[in-house]
């Protein structure tokens, strides 16, 4: 029988006659044969139908020969198993509990298991991510069965634990490590922290409180899987990672470990607890709520952390240090390049950006790595690179274990054992097999150190120069005029003002280090700016205002292209160094490389919004309204830097505002709604889809020019009929809407963490303040044709529906157009339309001598929009057309096309509209008021006082 399959091996590059491995194959059939004839005989039919792969893999591993002589039953199966099928399959592994017992079943299903999985493996058959994920179902499933053999056994002496409501208590287990991630080796131990959730005692005869009852049954789990007996251990179990290692206590309730978190967890222990996972997939109650809550605030923080870098460094300058005494380039877990930097590398960015990304929030390194590069934390390619390594190296580790089913990670020195494993890899020679893996880890360490380092490898050193803190004002200008900086007393004296103020903080040693490194890359950048006092001033207040969050400024120390970014905007607005100063999450945008260029159009920026709000659950409305902050705040100052960089012109720049404001109102009253809804059921007699309810914008949102500190003037509609809504504590609907529309202005205006969404104006609907919040269809309809004063037509000219109802919508848009083309009193048009903008301008206007007021002064913004909504609601009836548009740059050219004023008036007052508006918006990005010097923009205000003067009379 051997003579046919040695010949039958002899087309396989790998298969040499004259060998060892022809030697020890030959030994190991005659092995199989005494044991399994049937066995021997199914290896031999592999062996003639060229199925070579699984001859190379019993060739390379002498626990696949060795195990396979004591479980040949299994060799049926993996020569039949087909890409796809399980490895690990539960009802096997219950089978033989149910045969022999917990611990023998689990014993003797381990090795049948681990030789198929294993042999598969080094044949190459079964993919890595299989294989990782079958041995990790496989260890969940073991400590599954480990648990609850152990409280079997305890149950019968002290019965069961219970808190002090009579509700079971039950020993949890936190998997850490690789099987954390669902990433477990072939024959790794198990990195596990036993918990329970609450103190209570056992009703049994003999009574255990919750520690000890937990603690006996967490060492009998141990017992249950890691014990050696004749047919091997289940698992190696190892509990370091629990609370103060080894010295502390092997099972801790949540409450205890929370506090252990808070008080003395290491920066170590976040990285270890971000593989933290419970076992199972369906798991529900206060253990997993935990989980979600205090395990992830200790591990992930609310900004973006850089602080973990210098942690970063710190570790792996001692595994470095731990390397030196053996030869670290054999080891695949710690030697340069291998699986623990990049465990480091995705690990460290879920720690960064994990507190907002909620997609990095996750145990697998396969899922945070494809995290990290979808957010551009590693380029494309990199990330390919990263991934490719890892596979390399975890296939490595896993077959180089499986030859003789060690825990190690060290190459073999010895020649046989290099042969063996280049036969597991299908490696020609060892040469070969040590140029790819030294491919992979020179990527690995090229990404590793541009993360440790972050393109700044001075970074954890304290600068070679002047103590900013400390010095006085001469040494310190001194060492500004090193960097040729013009008038360095000046600069000085900020900085000593400065210095004073921060040195009366209660700072840590580490902050101050962190503040005098912030100094001195602002020092080190002022060259480029002109003035450089103005970018200092704006600099040191912001440093000033996040060193009691110092984590900000890790986050500019560490990265020098964002803190480049920083000076950058700060240099350019005062509006955007406020918005800073005022919210210094904003800080995380810098990183962003795309941040000067042209922002998000309003469908990405409604994807942003949904992602945000879906990721923040629906059950908290309060959480979702500071979600909605988040990205009014961070939208809002995307926009502010393209305006800045000059990428929007200013109606754009309007545009974007607006389709802001939208999306929020679409999204507060959606959740608004759904919290009524909720409680009290939906309106009766409505259609499924329908909610009846809308909002109608005026003024700037109506009229698509928001600014960045606009306010939101809406009125709400409905069209409900008389009746009740549909819930178990129905209200009448005259009530629900009015409750909505309360609810909505609540949600606009209530402060979060970040502050609040928009001042909201209600003034313009329907009798102003004396008025209902909400009004029906019916009743807007009435008061407008037949109530409304001439400003109320005039502010309907730029009203339009932003949110709700298309319904409602719809009715509100056949509403403005009948009331402005039927309903205007056109015989005093024209005097009261001048007599509100000389009111207006008396008491609005805020111009000294020699001043003139951008929007209220004569020729200003406010003239040029009401001669507009003079000129459409003069004409509206004759040419209804002028009612397709509520903004003033469409309204114009409808005036135009239509014949009311000339095309050429058209344009020039298209052009000193958008010319004022740029001034205004230009001051308003350096915090400066609407009011510039008498002698400025006289061709423009010319230009709309004669327009004003033909249409409306003298001022």
């Amino acid at each position: 029988m051997w003579a046919d399959i040695e010949t039958a091996l002899r087309s396989f590059t790998w298969f040499d006659p004259s060998s060892d491995v022809a030697a020890t194959l030959e030994h190991w059939f005659a092995r199989l044969s005494d044991a399994d004839p049937a066995a021997a005989a199914a290896m031999q039919r592999a062996a003639l139908s060229e199925e070579g792969d699984i001859w190379r893999a019993a060739a390379a591993s002498t626990f696949v020969r060795d195990t396979a002589c004591q479980e040949p039953q299994v060799i049926e199966s993996v020569l039949t198993w087909q890409l796809g099928e399980v490895l690990f399959e539960r009802d096997s592994l219950e089978e033989r509990i149910a045969e022999h017992g917990a611990e023998l079943g689990l014993r003797r299903f381990r090795r049948q298991f681990a030789l198929r999985t294993a042999w598969l493996d080094l044949a190459g058959r079964a993919p890595l991510s299989h294989v990782l994920e079958s041995l990790s179902a496989f260890a969940d499933a073991a400590i599954e069965v480990a648990v609850g053999t152990a409280q079997d056994r305890l149950k019968s002496r002290y019965g069961v634990l219970r808190d002090a409501d009579g509700a079971p208590i039950h020993l949890r287990v936190l998997c850490m490590g690789k099987l954390g991630g669902r990433e477990l080796n072939f024959s790794s131990d198990i990195d596990i922290i036993f918990i329970f959730r609450s103190d209570g005692q056992s009703d049994g005869r003999r009574c255990l409180q919750a520690e000890e009852y937990c603690l006996r049954q967490a060492r009998l789990v141990i017992d249950i899987l890691d014990r050696r007996t004749e047919y091997g251990r289940v698992f190696r179990v190892d509990t370091r990672l629990r609370p103060f290692g080894s010295a502390g206590p092997l099972a801790i309730s949540t409450d205890a470990l929370e506090v252990y978190l808070q008080r003395h967890g290491r920066d170590w222990e976040r990285y270890a607890f971000v593989k933290a996972r419970l076992p199972g997939e369906s798991l529900s109650g206060p253990v997993v709520e935990w989980m979600d809550d205090c395990l992830m605030r200790f591990v992930y923080r609310a900004y973006l952390d850089f602080s973990v870098l210098s942690s970063l460094r710190d570790m792996q300058s001692k595994i470095e240090q731990e390397a030196a005494s053996r030869d670290a380039a054999m080891d695949l877990k710690r030697g340069p390049g291998g699986i623990r930097e990049i465990e480091f590398i995705v690990q460290s960015w879920q720690l960064i950006r994990g507190g907002k990304a909620l997609a990095l929030r996750t145990p697998s390194l396969y899922a945070a790595l494809d995290g990290i590069a979808a957010l551009d934390c590693v380029t494309e390619d990199e990330a390919a690179k990263l991934r490719a390594a890892y596979d390399y190296l975890r296939i490595l580790e896993n077959r180089l274990q499986a030859l003789a089913d060690r825990q190690t990670h060290h190459l073999p020195t010895d020649p046989l054992e290099q042969r063996a494993l280049c036969l597991a890899m299908n490696a020609p020679d060892w040469t070969e097999l040590i140029d790819t893996l030294d491919t992979h880890r020179e990527h690995v360490t090229a990404a590793f150190r541009g993360l440790v380092f972050a393109g700044n490898p001075d970074t954890d050193h304290e600068p070679d120069s002047t103590d900013w803190l400390s010095a006085d004002t001469q040494a310190t200008a001194a060492r500004l005029a090193e960097y040729d900086l013009p008038a360095p007393p000046l600069l000085a004296n900020s900085i000593h003002s400065f210095a004073q103020r921060v040195n009366r903080q209660p700072l840590t040693t580490e902050v101050k280090r962190r503040v005098r490194l912030a100094i001195e890359g602002v020092v080190g950048r002022l060259g480029a700016f002109s003035p450089p006092a103005i970018v200092l001033e704006r600099a040191l207040a912001l440093i000033e205002a996040v060193c009691r969050r110092s984590a900000y400024l890790t986050l500019l120390n560490e990265q020098p292209a964002a803190f480049d970014r920083l000076l950058r905007l700060l240099s350019s607005s005062q509006f955007v160094a406020d918005q800073i100063l005022e919210q210094p999450m904003l800080l995380d945008e810098l990183l962003d490389a795309r941040l000067f260029s042209e922002p998000k159009d309003v469908n990405e920026m409604r994807t942003e919004l949904t992602q945000g709000q879906a990721e923040t659950g629906a059950g908290d409305a309060e959480l979702r309204t500071a979600e909605l902050v988040r990205f009014v705040r961070t939208t809002q100052f995307r926009i502010a830097v393209a305006d800045v960089s000059g990428l929007l012109p200013i109606m754009r720049v309007s545009d974007r505002l607006s389709d802001v404001a939208t999306l929020v109102l679409e999204q507060t009253l959606e959740l608004a709604w759904t919290e009524l809804a909720e409680r009290h059921g939906r309106p009766g007699g409505m259609p499924t889809e329908g909610t009846g309810f809308a909002i109608i914008g005026y003024g700037k949102l109506g009229g698509l020019e928001m600014g960045y500190g606009s306010d939101l003037d809406i009125v709400f509609l409905h069209d409900l009929p008389d009746g009740e809504t549909t819930g178990d504590a129905p209200l009448d609907h005259s009530v629900f809407v009015m409750r909505l529309a309360r609810r909505i202005v609540h949600l606009l205006s209530v402060q979060t963490g970040h502050g609040s969404l928009y001042e909201v104006d209600m003034r313009l609907r329907p009798s102003g303040r004396s008025g209902l919040l909400v009004s029906s269809v019916a009743a807007f309809e009435r008061y407008q044709q037949k109530d409304a004063w001439t400003w109320e037509h005039q502010a309907l000219v730029r009203a339009r529906p932003v949110a709700g109802d298309p319904t409602v919508m719809q009715a509100f848009d056949r509403i403005r157009r009948s009331t402005l083309a039927d309903s205007v009193n056109r015989e005093t048009l024209r005097v009261s339309v001048a007599d509100m903008r000389r009111r207006m301008r008396q008491e609005l206007s805020r111009s000294g001598p020699n001043e003139f007021d951008l929007k209220q002064d004569p020729g200003g913004i406010a003239d040029l929009e009401f001669l507009v909504q003079y000129l459409v609601l003069a004409h509206a009836q004759q040419v209804p057309d002028l009612l397709d548009w509520t903004d003033n740059i469409r309204q114009l050219e409808s005036l135009a096309a239509n014949g009311i004023v000339l095309a050429t008036t058209a344009t020039s007052l298209q052009e000193a509209y958008t010319t004022l508006r740029a001034a205004t918006h230009a001051l308003a990005l350096d915090s400066a008021r609407p009011i510039v010097s008498n002698q400025k923009f006289q061709d423009v205000r010319r230009l709309v006082s004669h327009q004003w003067q033909q249409w409306l009379g003298a001022h």
